[in-house]
């Protein structure tokens, strides 16, 4: 059955980071999401992904420290 979902809220003592996370699948099961944190100090990651008869797959966007850009196993990660 078809699904959707959304939502974001405000994190820290001062509510000034943010997470949110979005999801949907189709008639065949497959999904498509993404979620997103971002921490009060400037960290952020963001996940973009998909499932379906072939597999999961996940972009990764952020700009935390010890990262780099690399592709392992179906994973890109994208270092800022």
């Amino acid at each position: 059955m078809p699904y959707a979902y959304s939502y974001e809220a405000k994190v820290g003592q001062n509510n000034d980071g943010k997470i949110s996370a979005s999801e949907s699948s189709n008639k065949k099961g497959f999904v498509t999401g993404a979620y997103s944190l971002q921490d009060s100090d400037g960290r952020m990651r963001e996940v973009v992904y998909k499932a379906d008869d072939t597999g999961f797959y996940a972009t990764v966007k952020t700009n935390e420290q010890g990262t780099a850009n690399q592709d392992p196993a179906d994973v890109h990660i994208i270092s800022s």
